[in-house]
């Protein structure tokens, strides 16, 4: 009985690990195809190539937006830690009037449920109109 429940949980750790992992290799190996064979979808059966690195590589600024995009992430990072630790500490540390601890926990919440994408559009338009796409401001 108990060797089924190990296998029980290898056989739903093997199912969950392809779930996460397969589009990681579809991404891997889509990365060595050429235009046609994406296009006429060759899964397995496909001529593998560089062509696809040699073109990124080669183009003048994408190490510069490979740097663009590793301060604005590193930095987005930090200042959110930040500033969730110290909100989370004065959550947890301080009672304040009423149940004013409860109605910013179900705010929280209520916030955390919008989908991102929803928006994505309002928050374009915003940065378009300041000028900053594109820009290490943002």
């Amino acid at each position: 009985m108990r060797s089924l429940t190990k296998t029980g949980k290898l056989i739903a750790i093997i199912i969950v690990l392809s779930v996460v992992l397969s589009p990681l290799l579809w991404i891997f190996s889509t990365s060595f195809k050429d235009f046609k064979s994406i296009m006429v979808g060759k899964i397995f059966l496909f001529q593998p190539t560089l062509d696809n690195y040699t073109y990124l590589l080669a183009q003048e600024d994408f190490l510069q937006m490979l740097l663009n995009s590793t301060v604005v992430a590193l930095s987005t990072t930090i200042i959110a830690v930040i500033v969730g630790s110290l909100g989370a500490y004065e959550i947890v540390r301080y009672r304040l009037i009423g149940n004013l601890n409860t109605f910013i926990l179900i705010w929280l919440l209520l916030i955390r449920m919008i989908f991102p994408i929803t928006l994505a559009i309002p928050l374009y338009d915003l940065l378009r109109g300041y000028n900053l796409i594109d820009t290490r401001t943002v």
